[in-house]
């Protein structure tokens, strides 16, 4: 599809940056519903809100003051994280539309085509802001191991959050 300048989203880069590093780590592999194997951009009135789910994980990532035309795309993890790598750059567009995302740089667009039907919508806002319930109350499959638990946490590890993981063994 050719770019549609007025469907550029007007966007704090550096928020944008963060939220999809941390939607990124928690993009599962289940192909049954779009929003366990992509990230979903949803459309608010004045944010921008960006999901992505793993088997007993959402995570939720929300950009304030974001003007955008759209209202809802999910978006294939190769895409994001293409847009990941440029968004940075000051002459990159994004421009997010109901069935397709485009980002231009110059000579070159990368096109992102929407993982999503309205057969396949899971209502990751109700999900996450409805209690956080147990995990299979959405749907989702039992937690993930260890590893998977601690990659995902990282994301809160950092000196901006006075946090530091670490695994101590029984007994040590």
């Amino acid at each position: 599809p050719a770019a549609v300048p007025a469907a550029a989203v007007k966007i704090d880069r550096e928020k944008l940056r963060k939220a999809l590093e941390q939607c990124l780590k928690s993009v599962g592999q289940n192909a049954t519903h779009a929003e366990r194997c992509g990230i979903t951009f949803i459309a608010g009135t004045d944010a921008l809100r960006i999901y992505s789910a793993y088997p007993g994980v959402i995570v939720e990532a929300v950009v304030p003051k974001a003007k955008t035309k759209f209202k809802r795309v999910v978006l294939p993890e190769k895409f994001c994280a293409q847009l990941l790598k440029h968004i940075d750059d000051k002459d990159a567009v994004l421009e997010l539309h109901n069935d397709h995302a485009l980002l231009t740089r110059g000579s070159i667009t990368i096109f992102g085509r929407s993982m999503s039907s309205d057969a396949t919508v899971l209502d990751l806002a109700k999900s996450v802001a409805s209690g956080r319930k147990k995990a299979d109350s959405c749907g989702f499959m039992a937690m993930p191991p260890i590893t998977y638990m601690l990659d995902r946490a990282s994301m809160f590890e950092g000196e901006h959050n006075n946090m530091n993981l670490g695994v101590v063994r029984k007994g040590d």
